[in-house]
């Protein structure tokens, strides 16, 4: 559980990245579960702007102002939906970092499937999202409705991920299936994986 002192700090930090960014009026950010790095360099938000505008999660430098990094948000708003719907399901989302604050894991929030995981990894003080190679026809399964979860970090070169859903032919019966997959980092490469339920 965050401090009260961090929590404000974050808020107060946001402020002041809306005022250097000159965001317009109508924008929006807000920081994350577990947004600021360990070591106290980095800050992971969610940003919208007007109405129907891309949602977007962004990697801020919190001690120069600057903006490193850009990932969409799985949740994006859409005429049927109530008005703040896709922003209260992109704000949720939990953040990971590796202890050496040189990888993030964001964990998006779950709704029927929708969200994902997304890595990011920083070399050089900018960062760049990892492209996840799902083996989907290795693991033999007849996915009907899944996506991944964040896990764990295991040492510094790896981080585990459960891919989970629904499986089955069409009309049924389905089955509920769930697969630890283990990925080397900086390459996001799957290097094993097993069953786990």
């Amino acid at each position: 559980m965050r401090s009260a002192f961090r929590y404000y700090a974050e808020r107060v930090f946001l402020f002041l990245a809306l005022a250097t960014f000159g965001g317009a009026a109508s924008a929006e950010t807000v920081a994350l579960s577990g947004a600021v790095s360990p070591n106290g360099r980095y800050v992971l938000v969610a940003r919208r702007g007007s109405a129907r505008a891309e949602i977007t999660y962004q990697i801020l430098n919190r001690h120069a102002g600057t903006f490193l990094l850009k990932l969409k948000s799985s949740y994006q708003e859409a005429k049927e939906e109530s008005a703040n719907w896709s922003w209260d399901q992109t704000s949720a989302a939990e953040v990971h970092w590796r202890s050496d604050s040189r990888v993030v894991v964001l964990d998006e929030a779950n709704h029927n499937a929708i969200g994902t995981v997304l890595v990011a990894s920083e070399r050089s003080n900018r960062f760049r999202e990892l492209k996840l190679h799902l083996p989907m026809q290795l693991l033999g399964v007849r996915w009907q409705k899944s996506r991944l979860f964040f896990e764990r970090f295991f040492g510094e070169k790896y981080v585990q991920i459960s891919l989970q859903g629904t499986a089955g032919s069409s009309p049924g019966p389905y089955e509920e299936k769930a697969f630890l997959l283990t990925l080397r980092l900086p390459d996001g490469a799957v290097i094993g994986y097993r069953r786990m339920n």
